[in-house]
């Protein structure tokens, strides 16, 4: 009950649909540009649930899902010719919402993403973007001192709850992506304070 409300059942068999998070006011999906903390990118870890031909009674558990992927930027090691204490910097996830990849004409809209950094810029380092459903073709683009360098279109399926780390390898004068790895992206967690609220 809340402010002497129940919640009552108006037929026998509902449907009941759930999001996480609630509060953002955005559409269901949508993921905003700057991810930079880790309070910035949870709002973007969009989550859904659906319970179907509920009974009247009935407890309610919602098996949330999430309708993201991962992408996560792993600084994997940095080219000879430089310096031990090498790092990047301004790292970004660049979306070229009207790209086409199987057509020459480049992309005339890009928007850039900044994710949540994890290190210092050097060797093992990595950066974390949540994907939504407002992106369409990626690439990674970074800084080393002055130089900015930016890998091809990121080449993968990008599956709803999948992580999917991209290993660099930095030289002088571009970025190789040495491996990509994808795998489940599922830990579950019951979280603590968690109330439901009506969306209207």
């Amino acid at each position: 009950p809340k402010d002497e409300k129940f919640l009552t059942w108006k037929s026998d068999n509902l449907i009941f649909d759930a999001f996480y998070p609630s509060e953002t006011g955005k559409s269901v999906g949508i993921v905003d540009t700057d991810q930079s903390t880790l309070e910035k990118i949870a709002m973007c870890d969009w989550m859904t649930a659906e319970i179907s031909n509920a009974t009247k009674g009935q407890v309610l558990n919602f098996a949330m899902k999430r309708i993201t992927s991962r992408i996560v930027v792993n600084i994997a090691g940095f080219n000879p010719e430089f310096a031990a204490d090498a790092k990047v910097t301004d790292v970004k996830i660049v979306d070229q919402s009207d790209a086409t990849p199987q057509i020459i004409e480049p992309a005339t809209t890009y928007t850039d993403y900044i994710p949540y950094p994890q290190g210092d810029g050097s060797t093992g380092s990595t950066y974390t973007l949540l994907r939504g459903r407002n992106m369409r073709y990626q690439y990674i683009s970074l800084k080393v001192g002055n130089k900015e360098m930016h890998t091809a279109i990121l080449n993968s399926n990008f599956e709803n709850g999948k992580s999917h780390t991209f290993n660099l390898k930095v030289g002088k004068e571009k970025i190789e992506i040495e491996s990509v790895t994808v795998s489940d992206w599922s830990n579950s967690v019951t979280i603590p304070g968690g109330s439901a609220g009506e969306i209207v």
